[in-house]
Order: structure tokens, then C-alpha cells, then sequence
């Protein structure tokens, strides 16, 4: 196995992966999770979604680095779980908590 090389940080557009079918399928997650620029030309730090499965059901934790908060949603599919995280994001009607002292809700 071949030891992966740092970078010495984020540059603009180049640690993002190439679109796909599921980019273009869920176009508002896909742009939550790649987008490293805001509209109007400022940096942007992207998000992060973290996928689990817990009582039967799939749940997506979804984080807002640039804004420091965090959400969650559930569904009792993935296909369905994508599709009501892009829509969520789309109308801007994600329940986000802000975090503890900007640290992702970890205490000290």
C-alpha cells in the first residue's frame, strides 16, 4: 500500500472530486458538500455529511463548517434519505443547532 502525501492545505477547487450521477441526481447536496466558494467570490470551508444507521433507521449528520452547527436527518432509506437532504438544503429548511464554542459540539 503507497503512504497517501499531505497537502500543505486546501487550494481553491482542487481538493474537490469530479461531479457524478449522484451529483447531478442531488445537485444541492452535492454543492453543500463540494462548494468551495460562496456566490459572491469569498472562500467557502465546505460540509461534511456523515451516514449511520441506528434503531432501523438511516440518519445523515450533517456539518456546516463554515457555519459551525450541525443537523441531523433520518429516513428509512437511503434513496430517500439523499432526496430529503438535497431538498432540505434546496429550501434552506434544515434545523441546524449552532456548536458549543464553534468546536462541533465537543466538550473540553
Amino acid at each position: 500500500m503507497r503512504k497517501p502525501t499531505r497537502s500543505s492545505g486546501p487550494v481553491l477547487g482542487a481538493d474537490v472530486a469530479p461531479p457524478c450521477g449522484l451529483s447531478a441526481k442531488y445537485p444541492s447536496l452535492w454543492h453543500f458538500l463540494a462548494d468551495d466558494q460562496w456566490d459572491d467570490g469569498s472562500v467557502r470551508v465546505s460540509g461534511t455529511v456523515t451516514l449511520l444507521v441506528e434503531a432501523g433507521r438511516i440518519k445523515a449528520a450533517l456539518n456546516d463548517r463554515d457555519g459551525s452547527r450541525s443537523a441531523f436527518i433520518s429516513s428509512d432509506s437511503l434513496e430517500t434519505l439523499l432526496g430529503a437532504v438535497d431538498t432540505a438544503l434546496e429550501k434552506d429548511r434544515v434545523e441546524w443547532r449552532p456548536w458549543r464554542d464553534g468546536r462541533n459540539g465537543r466538550r473540553t
